[in-house]
């Protein structure tokens, strides 16, 4: 959210996918967790009425709208330096338990 508070700042993405970068090529393996919290925070909304597995459930769209939003800078970083097009990969894993994510890395 950067500044804002609310919602996506593109100039936070990018900063975010920098440091990722910088990371990354140190060498070592990162894991990002993406959470939708910027955008929407389902016990809130459970508490104004809605029902939790639904305010949940909006909660985790607001997630994938963030790793989306995540993948596009990462994606505009590769373009801007082909050098580097596998040093930051993102896979979304939305939806799969720890074992079938493990399971498509295959670790």
């Amino acid at each position: 959210a950067g500044e804002k508070k609310f919602g996506l700042d593109p100039a936070t993405l990018r900063a975010i996918a920098a440091e990722l970068k910088a990371v990354m090529e140190l060498k070592v393996e990162v894991g990002v967790v993406v959470g939708g919290g910027n955008i929407f925070r389902g016990l809130e909304a459970s508490a104004q009425g809605i029902d939790r597995a639904v305010a949940d459930n909006m909660g985790m769209l607001a997630t994938v709208i963030n790793a989306l939003a995540l993948q596009d800078a990462l994606e505009k970083m590769r373009r801007f330096d082909e050098r580097q097009t596998r040093v930051v990969e993102l896979r979304l894993f939305g939806g799969q338990t720890n074992e079938e994510a493990g399971r498509i890395l295959g670790v």
